[in-house]
């Protein structure tokens, strides 16, 4: 049978013991910490270098990626806004164009409306045209 000297042997024993392994892994925890902060500022700064170097002048100095890009740019939005006017298509019934004037006229009579189709087909144009600029 345990005594209370014992037993308060044993506790305090316990309590050193698990100090000392808080401690280690405290001190684990801080290396990890310390290298995943040494890793990802070195990441960054290569980050910040890497676009340094590509800003938007040295992209444009290329002229033939900024032509070959403002072509798929615009063949992009053409595709679109050709598959926009062809959906929009009803039987006996011209399609809507992107200036076609509204059904319902809302303020005058010279409202019209742009389409949110052909919205889309100039900046799904738009968006092609800067990631081909920009993406290497």
């Amino acid at each position: 049978m345990l005594t209370n000297s014992s037993l308060d042997l044993l506790v305090s024993e316990s309590y050193k013991k698990a100090l000392s392994t808080l401690g280690q892994w405290r001190q684990l925890v801080a290396e990890r910490a310390t290298v995943t902060l040494a890793a990802s500022h070195e990441q960054l700064e290569s980050l910040r270098t890497s676009v340094a170097g590509s800003s938007l002048v040295d992209q444009l100095r290329n002229p033939s990626q900024v032509v070959f890009a403002s072509l798929l740019g615009l063949g992009v939005t053409w595709f679109t806004y050709f598959v926009v006017y062809l959906d929009s298509s009803i039987p006996g019934v011209n399609p809507p164009t992107p200036f076609s004037a509204s059904k319902k006229k809302r303020f005058s009579d010279k409202e019209r409306r742009f389409h949110l189709g052909y919205i889309t087909a100039l900046l799904s144009g738009l968006t092609v045209f800067l990631i081909v600029l920009f993406v290497e």
